[in-house]
């Protein structure tokens, strides 16, 4: 389970990147319920907003509650808390590594997987809105089952998209479970690498920033 992972970001590729410009934040480790930057497609342009990491289902009436980080792509169009949001809103959550720990429980290891130029990315992201309790827009990232360089370390990894499946995650006229699960699969090991890196390099920062949503039901 993906549970950490950071963005700091190469500005000068990521126009290029995500067709979106913007005020982009350097946050170079990631928690559950932090803010984070999503690309979003709407009447033909990306834009990009910022949601809280935890995906919270709109029945819930529950201010406190977490939600859930990640969804397995195998099951997401099917379980009733993420059907509709990976039907109907998916978006680009942009990284630049991601972490998860192996090792034995009295010596767990902390490792950092990036692409193998240290650039930027995109995990396959759905989203949900507001609702009354609630004042956020909430996000999950999908997984998937890992390649041979994550493999060694954890069972599923997070399904980072290949550029030329951004348009694909992003069209809202596409809704079809086959046509969208086609991208949902593991990045090749080929073109990442994995480091260790320290407790600290791990821990996100105490205070993190708050970062502008907006309003995001136009979308």
């Amino acid at each position: 389970m993906c549970a950490r992972y950071g963005f700091v970001p190469m500005r000068d590729r990521l126009l290029d990147l995500f067709g979106v410009d913007g005020a982009w934040p350097e946050l170079p480790v990631i928690a559950p319920t932090n803010d984070v930057p999503a690309v979003f497609e709407s009447d033909g342009s990306r834009i990009l907003s910022f949601l809280r990491w935890g995906l919270v289902p709109r029945w819930s009436d529950d201010p406190k509650e977490t939600g859930h980080i990640n969804a397995r792509s195998e099951t997401v169009f099917e379980r009733s808390v993420f059907r509709e949001a990976a039907r109907k809103r998916r978006c680009l959550l942009p990284a630049t590594s991601f972490f998860e720990w192996g090792g034995e429980k009295s010596a767990r290891q902390a490792y950092r997987f990036s692409l193998l130029d240290g650039g930027t990315f995109a995990f396959a992201g759905i989203w949900e809105e507001a609702t009354k309790n609630r004042k956020d827009a909430t996000c999950a990232l999908l997984t998937v089952g890992p390649n041979e360089l994550v493999s060694p370390i954890h069972d599923r990894m997070p399904v980072i998209l290949r550029p030329d499946a951004y348009g694909v995650w992003l069209d809202g006229s596409l809704d079809s479970p086959d046509a969208l699960g086609s991208v949902l699969t593991p990045y090749p090991a080929s073109a990442m690498k994995r480091t260790t890196a320290t407790r600290e390099e791990t821990l996100p920062p105490k205070a993190p920033p708050r970062l502008s949503q907006g309003s995001l039901f136009d979308l």
